[in-house]
C-alpha cells in the first residue's frame, strides 16, 4: 500500500481473501455468477500491485519490483478489455438483441445489419484502441525511469514522465471502453467505482494517488457481490421469452426461452409439477422416432 510494508500485505491478505469469499457466494447463490466472478478476477488483478509495492518498502526502491510495478501498472487496461470480452461472451444472448439490450432494439427492428454492425463495435472498438495503448506504452518504455520513492507514500512516477501524454490518454480510453462489452448496469457500477475511487484518491494524495487509486479497489468486492443480488432481485439481464428450436425431424418448433450461457433467472416454482403432468408418448411400437413424433402430435377426432 502507500504507507507501509505490513499495511500492504494485509491489503493482499485480506483483499485475496475476501474476493474468493464473494466468488463463492456468487456462485452459490447468484443465478447470473458468471458476471460476477469475472469482474472479482478483474479487481483480483489490480490487487496485485500490493506484492511489488510491499517489496519496494523492504528494499526501499533498491531492486528490481519497481519494474513489476509497472508491468502490472500497464497491463490494467488488458485486464479491463480481457473481463469486457469475457462477460460480452457470456451476456451477449442475454436478450437475443445482439446484446444491446431491448429498448434499443426496439428502434433498430428493421435493421438487423445495423445490429449486427453495432454487436461487432462493441468488442472491435476496445480492442483496437488496446491495441494503440499497447504501441505507444511499447515506444515509451526506453524513456522510462522505474521509481516509486521520493514521497511520503509510493508514486508511480511513470505516469508523470515518460507515459504522460498519448499513453495515459489511451490507457483511460482502454479502460472505459471495455466497459460498453457489459450489460449497461454493470457498465454503470464499474465507472462509477472507478470515477468515485480515482476522485477521491487524487484529492487526498497528490503524490501517491495513482498507488491509493489501485489500493482503493481491495473494497470493489463488495460492492459487486451486492449489486449482483441488487440486479438477480430486479431479474436483469433478462433472458429471451421464447427461442425456435429445431427438432430432428426437421420441424421448428417455439419452446420456452433456452439459457444462453449461464444461468439467469431461476427455474419456476411449479417446474418439477409440471414436467411430471406432462403427457408421455405412445406405447405402440413404431417404425421410425420422426412417425412416432407425427403421430403424437396429431390430435385425436373428437367424440
Amino acid at each position: 500500500m502507500c504507507f507501509t510494508e505490513e499495511l500492504s500485505w494485509t491489503t493482499l491478505a485480506v483483499g485475496t481473501t475476501l474476493n474468493l469469499i464473494v466468488a463463492g457466494v456468487l456462485y452459490r447463490w447468484v443465478h447470473e455468477w458468471r458476471v460476477g466472478c469475472i469482474l472479482v478476477a478483474a479487481w483480483q488483478f489490480g490487487l496485485l500491485m500490493q506484492l511489488p509495492e510491499a517489496m519496494v518498502w523492504r528494499t526501499n526502491g533498491n531492486g528490481d519490483w519497481e519494474k513489476t510495478a509497472f508491468a502490472l501498472n500497464v497491463l490494467q487496461p488488458h485486464a479491463w478489455v480481457a473481463t469486457g470480452c469475457g462477460i460480452l461472451y457470456y451476456t451477449h444472448d442475454a436478450d437475443s438483441s445482439c446484446g444491446l439490450g431491448p429498448l434499443v432494439m426496439e428502434r433498430l427492428s428493421g435493421c438487423p445489419t445495423l445490429c449486427r454492425v453495432l454487436g461487432v463495435l462493441r468488442w472491435l472498438i476496445p480492442v483496437s484502441v488496446l491495441i494503440a495503448y499497447t504501441a505507444a506504452v511499447g515506444e515509451a518504455i526506453p524513456r522510462c525511469e522505474f521509481r516509486m520513492t521520493g514521497c511520503d507514500e509510493l508514486t508511480l512516477s511513470w505516469w508523470a514522465d515518460c507515459l504522460s501524454g498519448p499513453p495515459l490518454f489511451l490507457y483511460f480510453a482502454a479502460s472505459i471502453t471495455a466497459s460498453t462489452m457489459m450489460p449497461p448496469g454493470w457498465a454503470a457500477v464499474i465507472l462509477t467505482v472507478w470515477v468515485a475511487t480515482l476522485i477521491v484518491s487524487a484529492e487526498l494524495y497528490e503524490c501517491g494517488s495513482g498507488s491509493m487509486w489501485c489500493w482503493m479497489i481491495s473494497w470493489a468486492n463488495a460492492v459487486t457481490l451486492v449489486m449482483a443480488f441488487v440486479f438477480q432481485r430486479l431479474g436483469y439481464p433478462r433472458r429471451p421469452p421464447t427461442q425456435d428450436v429445431v427438432t430432428a425431424c426437421g420441424d421448428v418448433e417455439a419452446t420456452e426461452s433456452v439459457e444462453p450461457r449461464g444461468r439467469w433467472l431461476p427455474p419456476p416454482k411449479d417446474e418439477g409439477l409440471s414436467s411430471m403432468a406432462s403427457p408421455k408418448a405412445p406405447s405402440s411400437p413404431v417404425a421410425h422416432p420422426c412417425e412416432a413424433e407425427k403421430a403424437y402430435a396429431t390430435p385425436s377426432p373428437a367424440s
